[in-house]
C-alpha cells in the first residue's frame, strides 16, 4: 500500500496538474481585476478619478518565469507570499518601485512594479528599521525613511544599501512626514512631538526650521505629513489643528485652510498629503476615511472614498503618493492594502463633486483648475 502512495503516483499527479494548468501558466499570472468600474464623481458627471486595483501582497506584483512556475509545481515548491500588515507611508521612487513603510513589519516593503519583483528594505545589521513611517527619494534615487521609535531618518542609496542616519533622539522626538525639494536640494522632516518642520540640505546639514506649537499662522499642533510642489511651496497637514498650512520655499507662511467638522472641506484627522501634475492638493483624512482634493489655495474640488472594507473604500487611510503620470497610491492601514487609483485629468475643468465623506450629500464643483 505504501508503494501506491509513493513518489511515482505523486509525480504523476503533479504531471497531470501541470498538463491541466499549463495553458494558464503559459498565459502568465492573472491578477484579480476590479469587478465594476469605480469612479468619482458619480455618473453622469465626467469621471476624474478611477479605482484601479488593490495591492495586498508580494504575489500581486511578483511574477516568476513560466519555467520557474512549472518546476515549483512539479517539485512541490511554492514561492512565499508576504502580506501587507499595516502600511502608513507610501512612495514611488524614480525607478518605478513602490515603497511601503509598514509599521506592522517594521520594514519598508519594496514592490518593483516594472520588473515584477518584491523585496524588503531596512533589515540589519546596518540600517535596520524599527517602525518606519514615511519615505521620500531625492534626485539621484537616494531614499529617506523616518523611524518613529529610533527617532531619526535613515538614508539608503538607490540599491537600498544603508548610507547614514539623519538626526538623533536628541534632535527628533518623533519624525514622521518627509518631503524632498529636488530642485533646491532640500529635505523637510516633520517632527510631530516637537510641532515643527526641520529643514536639511541633501548633504545632511540642517539649514532651518519652521513653526512651533500653537494655533496661530505658521504654528502646529501635532503635524504629520508634508508635500512639496514644483514651485517649492510646502504643504503640511497640521493634524490636531485640523487644517493644511502652506509655506513658500523659504518657510514663509502663505496661507491655510480647513477646520474641524464633518462637512466637505473640513477635517477630523488629516494625514497624508500629495500633489498631482496639475497642482491639485490631495489630503487624506484618516477619520473621514476619504481623500479630499483642493486647489493650491484650498478650494475644495472633489472628494473620493468613504468608510468600509470594499474596493473604493478606506479604513484608517494614512499616506498618499501620486506619480507624474497620475497614478495615485493610498496606504489603507486597517484594510491592509495599498489602493491604486488614477487621476484621469480635468479636461479643462477641475474635478466635480463626489459623494460626501459623511452623509452622502453632493459636494462642490469648481470650474477653475489653477
Amino acid at each position: 500500500m505504501k508503494e501506491l502512495g509513493g513518489p511515482a503516483p505523486r509525480f504523476a499527479a503533479r504531471t497531470a496538474a501541470i498538463l491541466i494548468l499549463g495553458g494558464t501558466f503559459l498565459l502568465g499570472c492573472s491578477h484579480k481585476k476590479v469587478p465594476i468600474d469605480i469612479v468619482w464623481p458619480f455618473p453622469p458627471e465626467p469621471a476624474r478619478i478611477r479605482y484601479i486595483k488593490p495591492i495586498r501582497a508580494s504575489s500581486d506584483v511578483e511574477r516568476g518565469s513560466t519555467q520557474e512556475m512549472l518546476v515549483n509545481l512539479l517539485l512541490g515548491g511554492q514561492r512565499k507570499t508576504y502580506l501587507i500588515k499595516k502600511p502608513y507611508g507610501v512612495h514611488v521612487d524614480p525607478f518605478g518601485r513602490l515603497l511601503v513603510a509598514d509599521t506592522g513589519w517594521g520594514k519598508v516593503l519594496v514592490f518593483d512594479l516594472k520588473n515584477n519583483k518584491f523585496n524588503f528594505m531596512g533589515e540589519g545589521p546596518a540600517g535596520q528599521l524599527s517602525k518606519p513611517a514615511c519615505i521620500a527619494t531625492d534626485q539621484d534615487g537616494t531614499t529617506y525613511v523616518s523611524d518613529l521609535i529610533l527617532h531619526k531618518v535613515f538614508i539608503y542609496d538607490r540599491d537600498f544599501q544603508f548610507k547614514r542616519g539623519l538626526g538623533s533622539p536628541k534632535r527628533f522626538k518623533q519624525p514622521v512626514g518627509i518631503a524632498i525639494d529636488r530642485t533646491r536640494r532640500r529635505v523637510y522632516v516633520v517632527d510631530a512631538l516637537e510641532h515643527r518642520i526641520v529643514i536639511f540640505d541633501t548633504d545632511g546639514r540642517e539649514v532651518g526650521t519652521i513653526g512651533k506649537r500653537g494655533g496661530g499662522n505658521g504654528e502646529f499642533n501635532y503635524p504629520s505629513n508634508i508635500a512639496v510642489a514644483a514651485n517649492g511651496d510646502v504643504y503640511v497637514t497640521d493634524t490636531f489643528n485640523f487644517r493644511v498650512q502652506r509655506f513658500d520655499a523659504s518657510g514663509k507662511y502663505l496661507g491655510q485652510w480647513g477646520k474641524v467638522g464633518d462637512l466637505p472641506g473640513m477635517f477630523t484627522r488629516p494625514k497624508g498629503v500629495a500633489l498631482d501634475h496639475e497642482g491639485h492638493v490631495y489630503v487624506v483624512d484618516a477619520a473621514f476615511r476619504n481623500v479630499q482634493v483642493f486647489t493650491p489655495e484650498g478650494k475644495l474640488l472633489l472628494f473620493f472614498g468613504g468608510a468600509g472594507r470594499a474596493l473604493g473604500q478606506f479604513y484608517l487611510p494614512a499616506g498618499i503618493d501620486i506619480t507624474p503620470e497620475g497614478a495615485i497610491y493610498v496606504a489603507d492601514q486597517l484594510n491592509r492594502r495599498i489602493d491604486v487609483l488614477k487621476y484621469l485629468g480635468s479636461g479643462g475643468a477641475a474635478p466635480a463633486s463626489a459623494q460626501s465623506p459623511v452623509k452622502g450629500e453632493r459636494g462642490l464643483t469648481d470650474r477653475k483648475t489653477k
